[in-house]
């Protein structure tokens, strides 16, 4: 039951989440931010979620050097964090506030030991061709195109780092459900 729970509690936050997103294309950051804090309620991997969506949304406003510089930088931390996941496990527990000391379950070693889908990582190939051939046909904006590229390389960076933890599989979860945005796109 306990387990069921927790994955109805996340499919909530996951859902929540892409319905607040929506609130960074009208512009309404502040709103965004905190309804994001809200998300906490349903499952604290949500911050993580929204986090992403409103660094993705922030790069995809940026144009030229600058959203080159940004992005690379951007990427460049989540491969720094891929490398101290079990660091930054430790710090996260050592927060008083909540559950958050139980995260110590998903390091390296820990009850939650991860593994790397091939199947995941097949979809997100797919889905990076489905990428090219709607760019190359012009059948997605520039700024879109973007936004959708990032997801999957950011999904596939997390999904690289499942191979040490299942948390890190789930919180791929929130990027993945915006493939049902891009894929009806025609």
């Amino acid at each position: 039951y306990n387990i069921s729970l927790n994955i109805m509690r996340q499919c909530l936050a996951i859902t929540y989440v892409l319905y607040i997103s929506t609130l960074l294309f009208e512009h309404k950051t502040k709103r965004f931010f905190i309804f994001s804090l809200f998300s906490v309620c349903f499952h604290t991997s949500a911050i993580l979620g929204c986090l992403f969506v409103y660094i993705i949304y922030r790069l995809s406003n940026m144009h030229g050097r600058q959203r080159i510089v940004a992005t690379s930088l951007f990427l460049l931390f989540v491969c720094v964090a891929l490398l101290s996941y079990n660091k930054i496990i430790l710090l996260i527990s050592s927060i008083k506030f909540g559950r958050l000391y139980a995260y110590t379950a998903y390091m390296e070693g820990g009850d939650f030991d991860g593994a790397l889908s091939i199947t995941d990582l097949f979809f997100r190939f797919v889905f990076f061709l489905f990428l090219l051939y709607t760019s190359h046909n012009k059948l997605i904006k520039s700024n879109l195109a973007f936004i959708y590229g990032l997801l999957i390389v950011l999904e596939f960076l997390l999904l690289l780092l499942g191979v040490y933890s299942k948390f890190a599989y789930r919180v791929v979860l929130y990027l993945t459900i915006y493939h049902t945005l891009f894929l009806p796109l025609r």
